[in-house]
């Protein structure tokens, strides 16, 4: 665990150092797209409490100003000693996600998700996804950035199961037109 938060901060510095370089420019990006990671505690029926969930994912958004919407695909991985989810103990969500700018780097977001393969019905639970998090900007509008975020989903099955988890990622922004 210590060697992924150094390397996670040595990523930082490089970013810093290399990002802080770029050009700037007064225009908003077209496109957003974010590859982030995280680690988190389920609370739930499912889950015993020694259960954790790792995830990775994907969001690609269309920017509006200091709002952003768009989609987000995720993988769960859980890891849970007692209790068995399905037989390679992953599930999926994806859905909309719809975000906005706070000022200084914060960012807040809230989507409405799907979660495939969750339980061993064939259903497909709905639940919400909310982030609150920092992407700090290197120059005025750079087109890397880190995130970090406090991610919670509520999973709504047949009892609402919560994950909350927190996740790092990084950033990238297409050039204005």
């Amino acid at each position: 665990m210590y060697e992924i938060a150094a390397l996670f901060i040595a990523t930082l510095q490089f970013g810093w150092d290399v990002f802080s370089s770029l050009p700037e420019t007064d225009q908003d990006p077209l496109v957003t797209v974010r590859v982030h990671g995280g680690y988190g505690i389920p609370d739930g029926s499912k889950f015993s409490d020694d259960a954790n969930i790792s995830n990775a994912g994907i969001r690609i958004f269309r920017n509006n100003g200091s709002q952003r919407y768009g989609f987000e695909v995720n993988r769960f991985y859980v890891n849970d000693p007692e209790i068995s989810l399905s037989e390679n103990d992953s599930f999926d969500a994806y859905g909309l996600v719809l975000e906005q700018k706070l000022g200084s780097g914060l960012i807040a977001s809230f989507g409405v998700m799907g979660y495939s393969g969750y339980d061993n019905s064939h259903s497909t639970p709905v639940g919400t996804m909310f982030n609150l998090g920092w992407e700090p900007k290197f120059g005025r509008n750079s087109q890397f950035q880190p995130y970090i975020a406090y991610r919670n989903d509520a999973i709504c099955g047949e009892d609402t199961d919560m994950i909350q988890s927190l996740s790092i990622g990084f950033t990238w922004n297409s050039s204005p037109l």
